[in-house]
Parts: structure tokens; sequence; C-alpha cells
């Protein structure tokens, strides 16, 4: 991924973010480097990373690819320098 896209995409989730506040699973409030975006021709939704590993990974596998764009904050926002 280009310089550019990830700082888009990085804002996007950002945004997201802030629109909802808190993970429809489990209420815990968005960050953005721990949330991930996913986004269909049809609409988009958002959950924290532990909530998408454990209730969306199989449904999104079971899609054609290329059905959705995913945005994981756990990927954009990592670094080679930064202490997770």
């Amino acid at each position: 991924m280009s310089d550019m896209a990830t700082v888009i995409n990085r804002r996007v989730l950002r945004d997201a973010c802030g629109r909802q506040i808190s993970c429809p699973e489990c209420d815990r409030v968005l960050d953005a480097p721990n949330a991930v975006l996913i986004t269909s021709r049809n609409g988009a939704g958002i959950a924290c990373g532990p909530c998408f590993d454990a209730n969306w990974g199989e449904l999104i596998a079971s899609l054609p690819p290329n059905t959705l764009e995913i945005d994981d904050g756990r990927e954009l926002f990592a670094c080679a320098v930064c202490p997770r």
C-alpha cells in the first residue's frame, strides 16, 4: 500500500471510530489503532479487533474475493519501531 493510501485509510478509520464511538459487539470504546472497518458496496461496519477476530472472520472467509475492503487499524498503525 502506498504512503498516501495508508494516510487516507488511517483518517477514514479514525473518522469511523469517532462516529461510532463504541464497538457494537462489546461496547468498548473504539480507538483507531485497534479497530477494524469493513466496507462493501452496500454499506460499512466497524468493530474492535477482538470482536472482529471472534465474530466476523468466518463470514468474511465465506465471501467471494474482492467483495469487501477491510481496513485493520492493527496493521495500518503498526510500525517496526513502535512497541505493541
